[in-house]
């Protein structure tokens, strides 16, 4: 073989190489993308459980409540005193902390300090506007 016979071949090989090359790293690519996709699917099925827990939980505290709201015996007066005693003050206090939670809090702490950050930015780029 000669010198001129030799490199179409080594060029070949090279351009299957790099092809070979490429077809690993989509693999790898889809490799991370299906766990990434499979994680945030597991987590997503685990926010929705807790979250019908969450609304059953008010349903329950709810039933029992409304009867003694809308039963016309008892005095007004009487209300707060026989639910704290039917009910309980902790479990009371506990569902105000989950009523008073705004939607996405947990996004925001997720986030963190960046979040406060970049609204402080911008209210102070929006500064000139009020002036």
């Amino acid at each position: 073989m000669t010198r001129t016979t030799r490199y179409p071949i080594v060029l070949s090989l090279v351009a299957q190489s790099a092809v070979d090359v490429l077809d690993e790293v989509v693999q790898l690519f889809d490799q991370a993308l299906s766990a990434r996709e499979s994680r945030a699917r597991h987590k997503l099925a685990d926010a929705l459980a807790e979250r019908a827990k969450r609304s059953e939980d008010k349903l329950a505290l709810a039933e029992e409540i409304l009867p003694v709201l809308a039963d016309p015996t008892i005095a007004d007066e009487e209300v707060g005193a026989l639910l704290r005693n039917r009910i309980g003050m902790s479990r009371l206090r506990a569902f105000i902390v989950v009523i008073r939670r705004p939607y996405g809090s947990k996004r925001l702490s997720a986030r963190g300090a960046s979040a406060v950050h970049g609204m402080s930015r911008s209210r102070r780029s929006l500064g000139w506007w009020r002036a």
